[in-house]
């Protein structure tokens, strides 16, 4: 199960990717508590990779899911020889899967508390799973003060699937978000992780499809197209030497009435550096 720093081409919506994992244990018999198992097991593996010296980790998980892959990464770092806090909220309204990796986890001897940590100083890593992509109103205050507490902390945070606070749909910051030092995504590639606040609080953005991407991608369509400044350059052929500017394509600018001709005029100012980039890059002196 590889995992990868490359944002893919298709982007979703939350809900969509929820409905394709549904889709996927109806049509193929895909148990989804596997697919926590696995999404916990990446999150581990890339913690180890990028902080191979911590000895102590704070989990952070909420009630849904992305808490079960919390609670999956605490009890895999617990067998591999970290101390481990776990950090929960009240769990009465846990999903099936949380509570199965809950119960997983408290059956290998580890133990959960409701309150913040009293130092932080022995912490070198914070995993974040307390919100999930469901979020679509304002954090509320219970939420949003342990949001500010690991803000706080200035320990590194890895994020599940998307950081807490942060709309997987939009972007929008909804209160307060986790300011993440990397989050990882899962099967399909959250299309809140491309746009608005997302690049300051995402940091390092990684992709695993969980080993089911040729499965889940005919089955959802992507709301979204991701395309990275290295295929811009492949779509422009080189120009010929003695090419006339007309000879390349033309921009039009459409404005919905007079209001808008001044933001016509900028947009056309805007484009001309590029069009001086391009052609020195197509016809160096």
């Amino acid at each position: 199960m590889s995992t990868t720093t490359t944002i893919p081409n298709c982007l979703y919506r939350a809900q969509d990717v929820r409905q394709g994992e549904q889709q996927l244990a109806a049509i193929y018999d895909i148990d989804l508590y596997q697919l926590m198992e696995r999404a916990g097991k990446a999150v581990f593996e890339l913690m180890l990779k990028s902080y191979p010296d911590a000895k102590q980790i704070l989990v952070c998980c909420g009630s849904g899911n992305n808490g079960g892959d919390g609670y999956v990464v605490a009890r895999l770092a617990q067998q591999y020889g970290l101390s481990v806090i776990v950090w929960e909220k009240e769990c009465g309204h846990q999903t099936s899967d949380a509570a199965r990796a809950r119960q997983l986890w408290l059956a290998t001897t580890g133990t959960t508390t409701l309150l913040a940590p009293q130092s932080i100083d022995k912490i070198d890593v914070i995993v974040d799973g307390l919100i999930g992509t469901g979020l679509s109103v304002t954090v509320n205050d219970e939420i949003s003060q342990r949001i500010l507490w690991i803000n706080a902390s200035q320990c590194p945070v890895i994020a599940i699937d998307v950081p807490s606070g942060l709309c997987a749909d939009t972007g929008a910051i909804l209160g307060v978000a986790v300011n993440a030092a990397m989050t990882v995504s899962f099967i399909g590639f959250k299309q809140g992780l491309a746009t608005g606040q997302a690049a300051q609080y995402c940091g390092q953005r990684y992709f695993t499809d969980l080993e089911v991407g040729e499965l889940f991608s005919p089955l959802v369509t992507a709301s979204a197209w991701h395309i990275d400044a290295t295929e811009i350059t492949t779509l422009l052929p080189p120009r010929s030497r003695v090419a006339h500017k007309g000879d390349n394509g033309r921009v039009v600018c459409l404005g919905g009435g007079s209001r808008y001709i001044r933001r016509d005029k900028v947009m056309c100012r805007s484009l001309l550096p590029y069009w001086r980039w391009f052609n020195s890059r197509n016809n160096p002196s």
